[in-house]
């Protein structure tokens, strides 16, 4: 007999940001690497070879506690470009590393953790405040990554 295989949960995992609280994250969109294709002829034939790496957005989405002050996001986003003054930055200080990390039922041993490399917001958005609604109030954040790496399997 087979033996019984465990798949890993989608539930069980935990996003590592400088100054932003992992637990209060609810949703997580791992980023997609994807290499361009070149088609060029050669003597009747299409030939397709590799060409640059594009990786697509991370966005995370968090709730946004009663209890304590949360600027996070913002304060990062405006690292970047602030819109009250028309100032930028420098990417060495508005760039993080982003880590997620999926976890085994003990909630502690790693079974896959995605390295997220020169990461920096772009949006952040908020869902409708509604009187008739009972949802929580969450905050969803798109990041730009430039790279993104599998570092770990099991």
């Amino acid at each position: 007999m087979d033996k019984k295989v465990q798949p890993v949960k989608v539930f069980n995992w935990v996003i590592e940001i400088d100054g932003i609280d992992s637990f209060e994250c609810q949703s997580v969109t791992i980023p997609s690497p994807e290499i361009g294709k070149i088609e060029h002829g050669a003597g009747g034939v299409i030939v397709k070879t590799a060409g640059m790496v594009n990786v697509g957005d991370l966005t995370f989405s968090k709730l946004k506690p009663i209890n304590v002050g949360d600027a996070g996001s913002w304060n990062w986003m405006i690292q970047a470009q602030d819109s009250s003054t028309g100032n930028g930055n420098f990417p060495q200080f508005y760039e993080k590393d982003i880590t997620i990390r999926s976890l085994a039922p003990d909630n502690q041993t790693t079974l896959y953790a995605w390295a997220c490399e020169g990461v920096f917001i772009t949006k952040i958005e908020y869902n409708e405040l509604n009187k008739t609604s009972e949802e929580n109030l969450l905050e969803t954040v798109t990041c730009s990554v430039d790279s993104v790496s599998l570092l770990t399997t099991p």
